[in-house]
């Protein structure tokens, strides 16, 4: 059922901002650093597909202890199945590139505005601060396990920065 529910919210939210539209940001990206003579082949995007990338987190044995890390998260999608579909304890997003970064958060944004979070699920906080010049979101939930007697937390991060620069 959370699964379900977590479909239904990013389907409702993707149809406002589509991946497309999150590929044509990646391009755009892409042609900037190439215009300044630096390689863009860190640069390819690519959507997971909801069911598929389910299932590989499922086969994977992923449960609410799991730490989940996206290294090029782009708009988020995966995080947010990984986040909300599985409730891991720590679902985190890292991009280099600031336009998908942005859009990662306000999609998560809206999605927690427009609906409520999957069964059981309910959105704590939502933090934003500087990060040694990164830009970190930080929103955290709090889910009632399927018993109702105990409560889990989980956390959804999206970094901006470039983890290797020295």
């Amino acid at each position: 059922e959370r699964l379900y529910q977590t479909r239904r919210m990013l389907n409702s939210i993707l149809s406002q901002s589509s991946g497309k539209a999150a590929k044509s940001l990646a391009l755009e990206e892409a042609r900037r650093w190439e215009a300044k003579g630096e390689s863009s082949r860190a640069l390819t995007y690519g959507e997971v597909d909801f069911w598929s990338f389910a299932h590989i987190l499922h086969q994977a044995g992923v449960t609410d202890a799991t730490n989940f890390y996206d290294l090029g998260s782009g708009s988020g999608k995966a995080v947010m199945i990984a986040g909300l579909g599985f409730g891991v304890k720590n679902a985190t997003g890292i991009e280099i590139v600031p336009q998908l970064h942005t859009c990662a958060v306000s999609r998560l944004r809206r999605m927690c505005e427009s609906s409520s979070p999957p069964t059981r699920t309910a959105l704590k906080s939502i933090s934003q601060q500087p990060d040694d010049g990164s830009k970190v979101a930080i929103f955290n939930f709090q889910t009632e396990k399927e018993d109702s007697s105990t409560v889990a937390s989980s956390r959804i991060t999206f970094i901006l920065g470039d983890i290797f620069k020295t």
